[in-house]
């Protein structure tokens, strides 16, 4: 063998090497993900700090006070606690209005503007959707804009349409989301009555809290309460306020009950929520 393939079958056999044998390539060192450790936990609602035990396991963070709800989040060094008793949240965040099954967290990106518009035909109504959006806005820092009636880039539609209510209900919202980030709804009322007049006079404001991804409170005098004697405030209370500020304030889409982040929570399922409200 000549001196040129001598040096060939060398550099063959030094790449291809042995099983296992010295001359294997050596694999580059996987190095796993550093563990942020929390330094800070906070109330979500007024930013006070809050003693509380933390247990880290790899990169995850469980985190319990008394008062607040048990976070399961990632690392970080800071975790906002939720200043709520379990069973309110479970049914005005984590419970389906229509079926009473348990849901993920569902919520609108805060990079997608809400664009509220009647139908064409009810601008005697948009007072009132200015109205709504301005206190929707309060809680959530959402981009949410009351557009005229008609106005063709909505992308929420309130309208009068009694074939799409189920008999029996004063309202009914249907929701598109993929995963759970919120993308658009439909409101239709049975009559248009129903818009200012019904029973429940802030029924506009109830159907744009399930816009906004809350169910139906526990609590009599909430505006998400589906019970009879429910308030007829055109504002949010405490409770239902302070629900809204935690999902928009420090939730992501597809959080879990109680309070938990799991890994992989983006989907690109699309996903169809239908809530019919009565009378």
């Amino acid at each position: 063998m000549n001196r040129y393939l001598a040096g060939f079958a060398l550099a063959l056999a030094l790449t291809l090497g042995g099983c296992g044998g010295p001359s294997s390539p050596s694999r580059p060192a996987v190095t796993a993900p550093a563990v942020v450790p929390v330094t800070s936990m906070r109330d979500g609602i007024t930013g006070a700090p809050i003693a509380a035990s933390v247990t880290l396991n790899g990169g995850v963070a469980s985190v319990t006070a008394a008062g607040y709800l048990p976070r399961e989040q990632p690392s970080a060094d800071v975790v906002w606690l939720w200043p709520q008793s379990e069973d309110y949240v479970r049914a005005t965040v984590y419970t389906s209005a229509a079926s009473g099954a348990a849901i993920p967290l569902y919520r609108w990106s805060a990079a997608t503007p809400v664009r509220l518009a009647f139908a064409a035909g009810l601008q005697q109504h948009d007072a009132i959707l200015r109205e709504s959006a301005a206190e929707m806005t309060r809680l959530t820092r959402l981009t949410i804009v009351a557009l005229a009636a008609g106005d063709p880039s909505a992308n929420v539609v309130l309208s009068v349409d009694a074939a799409a209510v189920p008999a029996g209900f004063s309202a009914y919202t249907r929701l598109t989301a993929i995963g759970a980030q919120l993308t658009s709804g439909t409101i239709a009322f049975y009559r248009e009555a129903a818009i200012e007049n019904d029973p429940w006079r802030n029924l506009v404001l109830h159907e744009l809290g399930h816009v906004l991804g809350l169910g139906h409170s526990p609590e009599p005098r909430d505006v998400m309460s589906s019970l009879a004697n429910r308030t007829n405030e055109r504002a949010f209370g405490e409770a239902e306020g302070r629900a809204l500020t935690m999902m928009y304030s420090w939730r992501k889409a597809g959080n879990q009950f109680p309070d938990r982040e799991p890994a992989g929570l983006t989907s690109a399922a699309r996903v169809s929520i239908e809530i019919a409200c009565g009378r």
